[in-house]
Formats: C-alpha cells, structure tokens, sequence
C-alpha cells in the first residue's frame, strides 16, 4: 500500500482509467472524492483484483468529497451483482 503521489481528483462515475491484460475493461469511479492510496500490489500483479477484489485485492482507496449524499446511491455486492447480470444478458444481445 502507498500513498498516492499527488492528489488525483475523482468526479463520480467518469472512467478513471482503463486496463487491458486480455481486454479493455473501464474502471469507474463510484464517488467523488481524492485517491488516498493505492493498493501496490496491483502494480506487479493486477491479475490478482480477481482472485478477492472485495478483501486485500482493492485497486485504491478514496478520500470522498461529497459523502452524504452519494452514499445514498451506492449498491452492496447483493445489489449490485442482478444489475451487472442484466447488462451482461442486453450486450449477449447485441
């Protein structure tokens, strides 16, 4: 773990950067706020975010700027994971 070298700026939503071992995949801000710190390790072995990426495995963590209000629109994992199900089922579509 370290610290971020310069503060970096998160507007919620926006793709913050993308990553592509095999293939592009976005990774998207979920709040507004400052990168704190990031998860070093990922620098070496980004493939690992796969093997426990709700435990050790984080990419980075965030300092929010507008907490009390964007927390009321965050999803948990049991949430989240039927929506992800849809969008995967509307793109096999395609």
């Amino acid at each position: 773990m370290c610290k971020a070298a310069r503060p970096a700026f998160l507007k919620r939503y926006p793709t913050m950067f993308k990553v592509a071992p095999k293939a592009i995949t976005s990774i998207i801000s979920p709040a507004s706020g400052v990168i704190a710190e990031l998860n070093s390790i990922m620098e070496d072995t980004p493939e690992i975010i796969n093997s426990d990426p709700f435990g050790e495995e984080w990419l980075f963590k965030i300092a929010p700027s507008n907490w009390k209000i964007e927390k009321n629109t965050l999803m948990n994992i049991e949430e989240y994971f039927p929506v992800m199900e849809e969008k995967i089922r509307k793109e096999l579509k395609k």
